[in-house]
């Protein structure tokens, strides 16, 4: 473990400016995201909309993320990085604004669907600017940290988001609903600061090499591995993970503030479980170690969306979510060493779309067994689906498994 601690810390001081710049601009978004994790389908109800309405907000997101994920890494290789994920900055924070204006669905529509074209132009771009901030050597650490920045700051969002709504509603006799309005409002616009690091970016190493999509041409079969795997888990995740919120408070009868502090820890223990992602990785194999922690999970998963009781799903949540997340990070790096430096923007957007259309479809249908109290059902699909991605990834990556 010495020697384990003596790598990281190594590995840490050798982070490049950019990617200080990186980590920076996530630390900053990811308190927005925690707070919003948590208290956005609530507050959609409080407003006097349905689960099922939650449901079609989050597949608006993902069908617009999803249908611009090409058109953003085209983009970009127009433009390069750096404009791109200032654009999708912008986007996003204006689509957060208007997520939270209560002036009828409409709204909620039309910032779900910006929100999630920003996410498509940030999402192209930010896992090869990672990639491109570190050698082969550093990388898996550097999405490891990624990670550890956006579950710490996540943390702390979760919680306020559980707790701040209602216990503001009651300090001042606001209607419950302005109490979630106020804190969702706070917190968007502090997530917004995490677009003033990005304008420090240097353009040179930020750039998108212009060749990426003629690259692709000797990457098709290694993309369609990515693919198959990734719609895979992507299907399997949006049936479920929107709605844990809904069905801890709405069926099992946690209080807001508990489901915070719920989705608190659970981002806690999978920052802690993260860390020992790339330890895993470098004495198994990447692929090994990703199978091994996700396989784990799913007895987890079902425990969490069977168990009639909470405290007994409440634990299986906490070591699901640690374990099916300690590798992600891994995964993520995996993801970009799987095809050429050259080609990985392209790789990026084509996960991007994939993972959105799935997630879309699949959050459509999740939402609408969250109406109906089913979770159960949903949970058995997405533990169906958790386990044929991990036996694909096995079959289809395990080769490579020691070389990457």
């Amino acid at each position: 473990m010495a020697t384990d601690g003596a790598v990281y810390a190594r590995e840490i001081r050798r982070f490049s400016r950019n990617a200080r710049l990186l980590l920076l601009s996530t630390l900053l978004g990811a308190f927005s995201a925690g707070v919003f994790r948590v208290a956005y389908n609530l507050y959609v109800l409080e407003l006097g909309f349905t689960a099922g309405d939650a449901g079609r907000l989050v597949t608006s997101a993902s069908l617009a993320a999803g249908l611009a994920a090409i058109p953003a890494g085209l983009l970009a290789l127009r433009v390069g990085a750096k404009p791109v994920i200032l654009g999708g900055a912008v986007l996003l924070g204006v689509g957060t604004a208007l997520q939270v204006t209560p002036f009828g669905y409409g709204y909620l529509v039309a910032g779900a669907a910006m929100g999630g074209l920003g996410g498509a132009l940030w999402n192209v771009v930010i896992a090869p600017l990672y990639a491109g901030s570190a050698d082969d050597a550093g990388r898996s650490y550097l999405f490891t940290v990624a990670a550890i920045v956006f579950l710490g700051m996540s943390f702390a969002g979760n919680a306020v988001g559980g707790w701040a709504p209602r216990a503001l509603a009651e300090a001042t006799g606001w209607p419950v609903w302005v109490g979630f309005f106020a804190v969702l409002s706070g917190a968007a616009l502090y997530g917004g600061l995490g677009f003033f690091p990005l304008l420090a970016l240097r353009a040179p190493a930020a750039r998108i090499d212009r060749s990426a999509f003629g690259a692709l041409r000797g990457q098709l079969n290694a993309i369609a591995r990515l693919l198959v795997v990734h719609v895979v888990i992507a299907v399997g995740a949006g049936l479920t993970i929107p709605f844990l919120n809904v069905y801890f408070t709405r069926q099992l009868g946690l209080s807001e503030a508990q489901f915070g502090l719920l989705a608190g820890a659970g981002l806690m223990t999978r920052l802690a479980a993260s860390v020992f992602g790339p330890i895993a990785s470098r004495r198994l194999g990447k692929v090994a170690a990703i199978v091994a922690a996700q396989s784990a999970s799913i007895p987890l998963l079902l425990a969490m969306g069977l168990l009639p009781w909470p405290l007994g799903s409440s634990l299986a949540f906490l070591a699901r979510g640690a374990l099916m997340n300690m590798t992600a990070p891994v995964r993520g790096a995996l993801y970009m060493e799987r095809v050429t430096e050259a080609a990985r923007p392209a790789t990026n957007a084509c996960l991007l779309l994939a993972w959105n259309l799935a997630w879309a479809g699949a959050a459509a249908i999740g939402g609408m067994l969250a109406e109906q109290r089913a979770l159960a059902a949903a949970v058995v699909a997405t533990a169906v689906c958790y386990a044929l991605a991990n036996g694909l990834m096995w079959l289809l990556w395990r080769r490579r498994s020691t070389a990457a």
